[in-house]
C-alpha cells in the first residue's frame, strides 16, 4: 500500500473553510497522513517527520506562499537529505496559481480524492517535470524557490490589487478584473492618480549576458505552463529561464490584452514584446523589488536580485488521462467538524502567515 503525506497550512485562506473536511478524510484512511504546520520555524521538523514515514507522494495543501516555503526547504542546498517523492498540490489558498497549473481547481477535498485515486491506479501517466526559479536577493543570502515572478510595473500592479482590492473582501476574479481595467486606463491616460496603479520607471535587466533597458509594463518569468488570463506560457529550454518583457506603449499593451483574452501568450509576436532566454537573470537599476508566488522580495543593500533555474522537480499533474469519477465526492463519507484528536493528524502549530500577506526583506 502506497503512503501519501499531506502537509497542510491551517492559516491559508481556503483551509480556514475546508481543512476540517480534509482532516477527517485523512483520518479515515490508513494510507494518508496529515501533518499541519503553521509556522516557518516548524516546517523543517514537519518535513523530517514526513521523511521518516517514507511516503510515495507529498501533497502540499496551501496557497502559493505555502508551496514556495515548502519548495525552498526541500530544494535549498541545505535541504533535507532524503529521496524526495513526487509532489501534488491542493488549492488551499486564495489565488492558487501554482495548483491550478497542476490541474488542481475547485474543492480542495475533491482534489485530494483525485490525488488518492491517481496513486492507487499508478502515477506514471500523471508525472510532470518542471523547473523552479531560484531567487537570490544578494550574496550569501539563502535562495528562495518559486515558479512565477513579476517585476517592474506588473509587480506594482499586483501589490496595488492586494492593498486596494483584496482588502475590501471582494471575490478574487472581480479584484483581478478591476485591476486589469485600472491598469489599462493607466496606460491609455498615463495618469499618476492615487486611485490608479503607478507607472513604470526606466529599468535595467540582464538576461544571460544580454542587457535590456526600457520602461516595461510587464516583466515576468514563469516555469508554469498555464496562467490565468494568459493561457499557455512560452516554453524554456532546460537549464534556462525566459524573461517576458512588454514595453509600456499603448499599442503593445493593447495587443497584449487581446492576446491574453484569447489565451495565446505562447504564440504572441509583435513589436514591444520580447522573450529572452538565459541561464541567469539579473534585475538592475530601477528594479529593487519583485513578487514571486505572491511574496515580496527586496534586494539587499548594494546587491541585485538574481534568478537561476533549478531543474528536475517532479509534480503530479491532475489533468488526467484517466478521468476520476465525478461522483467521487458524493460517494465519500460526509465530513463535518474536526475531531480534537485523530490518528491520521499530526500538528505543529505556530503561525505560518497566509501567502498573500507575507513579504521577504533581506
Amino acid at each position: 500500500m502506497s503512503l501519501i503525506a499531506v502537509l497542510s497550512n491551517p492559516n491559508s485562506s481556503g483551509n480556514r473553510q475546508h481543512l476540517p473536511r480534509i482532516r477527517e478524510y485523512c483520518a479515515s484512511r490508513q494510507d494518508v497522513m496529515n501533518v499541519e504546520v503553521s509556522n516557518l520555524s516548524a516546517l523543517r521538523p514537519a518535513l523530517d517527520r514526513i521523511a521518516a514515514a517514507r511516503p510515495d507522494l507529498l501533497v502540499i495543501n496551501g496557497g502559493d506562499g505555502t508551496i514556495q516555503a515548502v519548495l525552498t526547504e526541500l530544494y535549498a542546498e541545505d535541504g533535507p537529505d532524503w529521496k524526495l517523492p513526487p509532489i501534488a498540490l491542493i488549492p488551499g489558498g486564495r489565488t492558487n496559481i501554482i495548483a491550478k497549473d497542476m490541474g488542481a481547481t475547485g474543492d480542495p477535498l475533491r482534489s485530494l480524492q483525485r490525488v488518492v485515486a491517481i496513486v492507487e491506479n499508478g502515477m506514471c501517466d500523471y508525472l510532470a517535470t518542471r523547473q523552479l526559479i531560484s531567487l537570490s536577493t544578494g550574496a550569501g543570502e539563502r535562495p528562495t524557490m518559486g515558479m512565477f515572478l513579476a517585476a517592474g510595473s506588473l509587480a506594482d500592479l499586483m501589490l496595488w490589487c492586494r492593498h486596494n482590492l483584496y482588502s475590501l473582501g471582494m471575490p478574487t476574479w472581480l479584484a483581478h478584473f478591476l485591476t486589469l481595467i485600472c491598469g489599462v486606463i493607466s496606460v491609455l491616460t498615463d495618469w499618476g492618480a492615487r486611485f490608479l496603479p503607478p507607472p513604470p520607471v526606466e529599468s535595467d535587466v540582464c538576461v544571460g549576458g544580454r542587457r535590456l533597458r526600457g520602461r516595461y509594463q510587464i516583466l515576468m518569468v514563469s516555469t508554469l505552463q498555464h496562467l490565468v488570463l494568459w493561457g499557455r506560457t512560452p516554453r524554456s529550454w532546460p537549464g534556462t529561464l525566459s524573461l517576458i518583457a512588454l514595453e509600456r506603449s499603448r499599442s503593445a499593451v493593447a495587443r497584449m490584452v487581446w492576446t491574453g483574452l484569447k489565451g495565446q501568450l505562447a504564440q504572441a509576436r509583435f513589436p514591444g514584446l520580447s522573450l529572452t532566454p538565459g541561464n541567469e537573470i539579473r534585475f538592475g537599476e530601477g528594479i529593487s523589488n519583485v513578487i514571486m508566488d505572491g511574496e515580496s522580495f527586496t534586494a539587499s543593500p548594494g546587491e541585485t536580485i538574481t534568478l537561476k533555474p533549478v531543474p528536475g522537480v517532479r509534480f503530479v499533474d491532475l489533468r488526467a488521462r484517466v478521468r476520476v469519477s465525478e461522483t467521487m465526492a458524493d460517494e465519500a463519507p460526509a465530513f463535518g467538524a474536526p475531531r480534537a484528536e485523530t490518528a491520521g493528524v499530526s500538528r505543529l502549530t505556530d503561525a505560518l502567515p497566509d501567502s498573500r500577506a507575507h513579504s521577504r526583506h533581506s
